[in-house]
């Protein structure tokens, strides 16, 4: 098999896998909205075409500058720049996660009933 077919098949495996994760949580997402305390089954409506409906339009908005930029600079740098805001988005995440990890273990340690220094 050539390289650039080779490199197309598995950049559509990643397509469809990753789409097909996306759209897991497309019938739930109206109960997750009505969790958060939205009552009216028509607010409810609207703030579900909402949350699914922002990617792919931002998505549409952005593509042409995206474009642009890598016609101008190279996909290179498209990719350097996406790979650098996972890393921050994923260490941002880590951490918060981290911290809140350790304080609850610091709560549930003074509450638990080893806890004889009171």
């Amino acid at each position: 098999m050539e390289l650039w077919r080779r490199n197309q098949v598995a950049v559509t495996a990643a397509s469809f896998v990753g789409f097909t994760g996306f759209t897991m949580v497309m019938p739930f997402l109206a109960s997750y909205i009505q969790d958060l305390g939205v009552t009216d089954l028509g607010d409810v409506a609207v703030w579900t075409g909402l949350t699914l409906g922002v990617t792919p339009a931002l998505s549409a908005l952005c593509a042409p500058l995206w474009g642009r930029v890598a016609d101008r600079f190279g996909n290179k740098l498209l990719l350097l720049r996406a790979l650098a805001s996972c890393v921050v988005w994923s260490w941002d995440s880590w951490r918060k996660r981290r911290n809140r990890g350790i304080c609850l273990r610091c709560v549930r340690f003074r509450d638990s009933p080893l806890d004889t220094a009171r």
